[in-house]
């Protein structure tokens, strides 16, 4: 079952991303930010956690990788990347539902009314892994 596609805009920023970003280095904010652009101008669509991969080879730290979340925001509020709704990610960064960001700067002609092959990717992840919910209503109306 695919997420509902709720927009960040129509959501207040999740507290622990407000606190995890107070604390973040701006050299680490500034050189995520600048990952986000570089990101946006190749690619369609994209997630926190491919900023995240590509600061994993930086010489800037942050001690909380949450603070993403507030580089990803400033991103959306600068016209960078738009939200693009939710996908199930499984890797290091993220184990649940992470936001899938549009890019806004990606040249248009090159953008396609077909989906990119990492959304069909995790389309298709979805539609195989079993819906644990649906176990749970059935065994409750037995």
């Amino acid at each position: 079952m695919p997420f509902p596609n709720t927009l960040p805009q129509d959501n207040p920023v999740p507290s622990q991303i407000n606190t995890s970003s107070a604390h973040t280095d701006p050299a680490w904010r500034k050189a995520a930010l600048a990952i986000v652009k570089r990101l946006a101008r190749k690619r369609e669509t994209f997630t926190s956690a491919d900023v995240l991969e590509r600061l994993d080879n930086s010489e800037v730290k942050t001690r909380d990788l949450r603070a993403v979340g507030c580089v990803m925001v400033q991103a959306r509020n600068l016209g960078i990347i738009s939200n693009a709704g939710l996908v199930r990610r499984s890797n290091k960064h993220s184990r649940g539902a992470t936001t899938l960001w549009r890019s806004l700067l990606f040249p248009s002609d090159q953008q396609s009314s077909e989906p990119s092959s990492s959304s069909l990717k995790c389309a298709q992840r979805l539609q195989n892994q079993p819906d644990r919910h649906a176990d749970t209503a059935a065994n409750k109306t037995e």
